[in-house]
């Protein structure tokens, strides 16, 4: 495929590339081609992490799984009983909310019948 380059723009017959160059690389907020490239980059660099972090889960799993194991039970344990306690002050608020808007209603009534 045949590339033409004039003013920074690149032609390669099909599409137009905008590559300005500054010292001679292409930026990348600027080329597709760049964009992309820096975009495989990240890609590549997330993906091996994630390799690496399933080689050291399995062993980690391997030499302390049991101890993990107690541990997120503890964890499910504690954070239940939070998570209970902070829905109890929810429905607590919202059932003095309903009073308060049951009471309103009952001296709203009164009032009209009396006016």
């Amino acid at each position: 495929m045949s590339q033409e380059c004039e003013n920074g723009s690149c032609n390669t017959g099909q599409h137009q590339l905008c590559c300005d160059t500054k010292g001679g690389k292409p930026e990348a907020d600027q080329c597709p081609i760049e964009h992309a490239a820096k975009m495989w980059e990240g890609a590549f660099h997330q993906a091996l992490t994630a390799a690496m972090a399933e080689q050291l889960k399995s062993r980690i799993e391997q030499q302390w799984g049991d101890l993990l194991a107690r541990e997120a039970d503890a964890a499910i344990k504690s954070m239940g009983a939070c998570w209970g306690s902070q829905i109890a002050k929810i429905n607590a608020h919202l059932a003095r909310e309903d009073f308060k808007n049951t009471m309103l209603e009952c001296w709203q009534e009164a009032g009209a019948k009396q006016g």
